[in-house]
């Protein structure tokens, strides 16, 4: 008691913090809940930053594979009904061989006049266009197109 007698403002101020802290609660509380959400929003921010990183970083090796294929020799697809025009490879469906009117054996690197390439896989029953992946290398897809002595058509859309 002697230590308030000789300090009587400090029951005083402590009151007064008291008083002001519960008036203030509820804007503290606030604060505190917009702080939570930017922390959330920056987090969410991120996480979309690093799955475009490594979207990108996906797409840049499936197109160094796709120009792979092209170097190495693809086979060039073309119509079925005119085998003088490029066709477009179509994942999930058969490449047929022109000669042999059979589709095209497991294993085998296909490519397109779009910059498509594809492995023919096995599914199910019958081999068919899978694992497809792009380039955009004009210079690839050309000498592809030579290679293949066909005429290139846009296709219908």
């Amino acid at each position: 008691m002697k230590w308030l007698n000789r300090n009587p403002m400090f029951p005083i101020m402590f009151f007064a913090g008291c008083v002001i802290f519960a008036l203030s609660r509820s804007t503290i509380e606030a604060n505190m809940q917009s702080s939570n959400m930017v922390q959330a929003a920056n987090r969410s921010k991120s996480e979309k930053e690093k799955q475009i990183d490594i979207s990108e970083a996906l797409l840049a090796k499936q197109e160094q594979i796709a120009a792979s294929r092209f170097r190495n020799g693809c086979i060039m697809v073309v119509a079925q009904i005119a085998p003088n025009k490029f066709t477009g490879l179509t994942e999930g469906l058969p490449v047929i061989d022109q000669v042999r009117k059979t589709p095209l054996a497991p294993n085998n690197i296909v490519c397109d006049a779009n910059g498509g390439t594809a492995v023919i896989v096995r599914s199910q029953s019958k081999p068919v266009v899978g694992e497809v992946f792009f380039t955009g290398n004009l210079q690839l897809i050309e000498k592809a197109k030579k290679r293949a002595n066909a005429r290139y058509v846009l296709p219908n859309q």
